[in-house]
């Protein structure tokens, strides 16, 4: 959580985990349709992070379903186990973020 304040408070907000092993980051919309966590997915792979698409958890009856854009996504850490790995991974989180924004969104479903 730390290192998510120092390094992704301007790009994203998120929830600090209570428990279990997932960190829930919500991109900040940065255009008229906002950012589609599902554009993400290549960028943070090449920058060595995978997520999954928070779309990937939605109800076909809620609120959002599978298929409607979403800035949500998930993150393991299990594999983190040192400060400077946490910073590292958010450090690669908000670049790609940040990438997103810069390009006026307009990569993609990201608009």
């Amino acid at each position: 959580h730390q290192a998510a304040l120092r390094l992704l408070s301007d790009v994203a907000e998120w929830s600090a985990p209570t428990a279990g092993m997932f960190f829930w980051i919500r991109a900040k919309a940065c255009g008229a349709r906002g950012v589609d966590a599902v554009d993400l997915i290549d960028d943070l792979l090449a920058a060595g992070v995978a997520i999954l698409p928070g779309c990937c958890f939605a109800s076909e009856h809620g609120e959002l379903s599978a298929s409607s854009p979403c800035a949500a996504f998930r993150v393991s850490f299990t594999l983190i186990d040192t400060a400077a790995k946490a910073d590292l991974a958010m450090e690669r989180i908000a670049l790609v973020l940040r990438r997103n924004a810069d390009s006026g969104c307009e990569r993609g479903a990201v608009g």
